[in-house]
């Protein structure tokens, strides 16, 4: 419809008000009351303001109001061409059929009868366009199905349902399934088919089974051990010691003659060059008091040398001896009277 029919139509629904509700001494006492009237003739022609505007959404609102203060085919009619405008088909299709469907009153306006008959004409070109969804649940049972978050009856399933044109979303659950949704966008006189399955939740994993219980048998009472298998002695450790021990000491024995040569020497020469001068006293030159002071440092040294190098070669004849006799050849004994060791070849 034209913008000059729109305003030609709301100056009819102006009169057909005026017409249908003469003024009168008291308020009708039975539908709409005269402020309703007054304020849905306001919304009324703010609504066709607002279609004209191209501001349809906002027209959508006003006719509503409108033809809830007060119903009227006119109203009704706005509201159906602003939700058209609005891509919202589905709803302007049921409001143009409910107009078509309004018993025809004797004393009702001309604009109601235009707007009934607009109606018809305009539901007929809408359903054509209409686009609509063929939706089909399958792999559980008793699913419960949304399209745009509205729930879905089942009696709707596997058949054409109107839908507005533009983008949708489906989704599925059901009891022991795992979730399915579906996006789809219709065209204007399209019809899509869409196909929901529902696949059942995986179940979780049983434990293993424990094995059942049996009595283990008896276990065998430890055998027990043997005796650690006697080591053969056969006296390399011994005579390897014995050799060391044995070299130490002669080498402490060689030390101390050395140590002892030059201890004499260094006496023979503090001999010769200390004259006494009386009771214990002597008068050294200064080789004699070198000497003196040798002979005092080479004393103890040759002395230690002597007892090392004699225990050490005692000890390694004693570990060599050792190490060629069998240890059932050795005994050793101690008793209050000394210790002894006693040896058999």
């Amino acid at each position: 419809m034209a913008p000059t029919d729109r305003l030609s139509l709301g100056a009819l629904l102006l009169g057909a008000l005026l017409l249908s509700n003469p003024a009168k001494a008291e308020p009708p006492t039975e539908g709409p009351s005269l402020a309703d009237r007054a304020t849905a003739r306001t919304l009324f022609f703010q609504a066709v303001e607002a279609a004209q505007a191209g501001e349809h959404a906002q027209a959508v609102d006003l006719f509503d109001r409108s033809n809830r203060l007060f119903p009227a085919p006119t109203a009704a009619l706005g509201l159906a061409r602003a939700l058209v405008e609005t891509g919202r088909w589905v709803r302007a299709a049921e409001i143009y059929y409910d107009i078509s469907r309004r018993p025809e009153a004797d004393d009702e306006p001309e604009a109601f009868r235009q707007a009934r008959a607009a109606s018809s004409t305009e539901l007929e070109g809408l359903a054509e366009r209409l686009p609509k969804v063929v939706v089909t649940v399958s792999g559980c049972a008793e699913p419960a199905v949304t399209l745009d978050g509205l729930a879905l009856s089942e009696a709707t399933f596997g058949v054409e349902r109107p839908v507005d044109p533009g983008r949708h979303e489906l989704r599925a659950t059901a009891a022991g399934c795992e979730p399915t949704s579906r996006a789809f966008e219709v065209a204007p006189s399209a019809v899509e088919e869409i196909a929901l399955v529902l696949a059942p939740t995986a179940p979780p994993l049983a434990p293993a089974a424990a094995p059942p219980p049996h009595e283990a048998p008896p276990k065998p009472a430890p055998a027990p051990l043997p005796p650690p298998p006697r080591e053969e002695n056969d006296g390399a450790g011994f005579r390897i010691t014995g050799y060391t021990l044995g070299a130490l000491g002669l080498a402490g024995l060689l030390g101390g003659a050395i140590t002892g040569g030059l201890y004499l020497k260094a006496k023979a020469t503090a001999e010769a060059e200390c004259q006494s001068t009386g009771a214990s006293a002597y008068q050294c030159s200064q080789a004699g008091l070198d000497a003196v002071d040798r002979g005092r440092t080479l004393e103890p040294i040759n002395t230690a040398l002597f007892v090392a190098g004699g225990v050490g070669l005692a000890a390694g004849v004693t570990f060599v001896i050792l190490g060629h006799v069998g240890d059932d050849e050795v005994a050793a004994s101690l008793t209050p009277g000394g210790a002894s060791l006693r040896l058999r070849f």
